[in-house]
């Protein structure tokens, strides 16, 4: 027990002792808080801005140290300013020096109009610029590696989003007004991105695209359903010099309904994923497209599941030969319990042929 009580101690000593260094690590320098990321390489973040009046520059360097991040990258972390200088902020200068913003480091900056992202930056976090309800334009850099969950969220005002990377991972909800029951409205209707896009794109990252066209690259397959919820977007179109395309389950729910995907003849195959909701038509004008759905998902092993209504192609095509042994959905008399937990059979969901049509 004495052992026990010594061994208690000890670890409550060194547990403060470490809380100590945990608080000494964070040091001020006029209006900034800061602390020493690196030693050796001379590197640091700022941690706090304090008395931020409308216009606030980043320094470069601060004690000798080379400013590389602004906030913290983990953990529930809040925003760099107090909360009353937070709404005061208006212009925003960020070092050339920065390579990471970190996690709701600039959340709430309601006033903020425009941000500029040096060219060198690698990483936003999660929630960083949530809220900044009056910026309406990014444009992120070529060298940006991934954007955390919430990044952009119900940055309202946002009309155009640019990137110049074509290797960031793109997190969930990122660019999101949704739902509109939370108040969310959007102006989003312009996302310039590299036609090969090498990032991963996860579940609902574009849910505040506001269009009613999206043009499709080469996305890799391993992205999430990241379309998912755009209520007004009718039609999709596949790039030009795009060549495989696969769009994921479920990436087209909540705005399939309505939609057209529009394949050029170049395009060597077109993979569509299982969708809650039915696309209105496929429109394919190449003879050598190949145009994929789910094999069987309990509805047989002779037949290929779509969830597109009509498949508008030339006749003698190998879309056309293909989508003879589609069978699409019916969600006339769908239990939506089971749907919604991915559970595609003959027992709770009618099926029918797809309706084929010659371009």
């Amino acid at each position: 027990m004495k052992k026990f009580f010594l061994f208690m101690s000890i670890l409550l000593c060194s547990l403060v002792v470490l809380s100590g260094n945990v608080k000494a690590a964070e040091k001020k320098s006029g209006k900034y808080c800061y602390e020493v990321i690196d030693k050796k390489k001379r590197t640091a973040a700022i941690t706090h801005v304090s008395n931020a009046g409308s216009t606030v520059k980043i320094p470069k360097k601060i004690k000798g140290y080379t400013v590389v991040q602004i906030g913290r990258m983990e953990g529930n972390t809040g925003s760099i300013f107090s909360e009353e200088d937070t709404v005061k902020v208006k212009d925003l200068k960020l070092p050339a020096t920065l390579r990471k913003i970190g996690v709701k480091a600039f959340k709430g900056c309601g006033n903020l109009k425009t941000i500029d992202f040096p060219k060198g930056l690698r990483y936003i976090g999660a929630r960083a610029m949530e809220k900044c309800c009056q910026i309406k334009k990014v444009v992120l850099p070529k060298e940006l590696k991934s954007i955390g969950s919430y990044a952009f969220y119900h940055c309202e005002a946002m009309e155009k989003a640019v990137f110049k990377t074509n290797k960031a991972n793109i997190g969930r909800y990122t660019f999101a007004t949704w739902p509109v029951s939370d108040g969310g409205t959007s102006h989003l209707k312009k996302i310039e991105m590299p036609v090969t896009y090498k990032g991963k794109l996860m579940d609902c990252a574009f849910a505040g695209y506001c269009a009613e066209t999206f043009t499709w690259g080469n996305f890799t397959a391993e992205n999430g359903a990241f379309l998912k919820n755009l209520t007004q977007l009718k039609k999709i179109i596949i790039h030009k010099k795009a060549k495989k395309v696969d769009i994921p389950r479920e990436c087209l729910d909540a705005c399939a309904k309505q939609l057209e995907i529009v394949v050029p003849k170049n395009v060597s195959s077109v993979y569509v994923g299982q969708q809650r909701y039915n696309i209105k038509q496929i429109t394919l004008y190449g003879m050598d497209t190949v145009l994929e759905g789910d094999y069987s998902m309990g509805i047989g092993d002779k037949h290929n599941m779509i969830s597109a209504e009509t498949i508008k192609c030339k006749k003698k095509s190998m879309a056309w030969e293909m989508a003879k042994n589609y069978l699409c959905p019916d969600f006339t008399n769908a239990d939506w319990e089971l749907i919604y937990d991915n559970m595609y059979s003959e027992k709770n969901i009618e099926f029918k042929k797809v309706n084929l049509v010659e371009l």
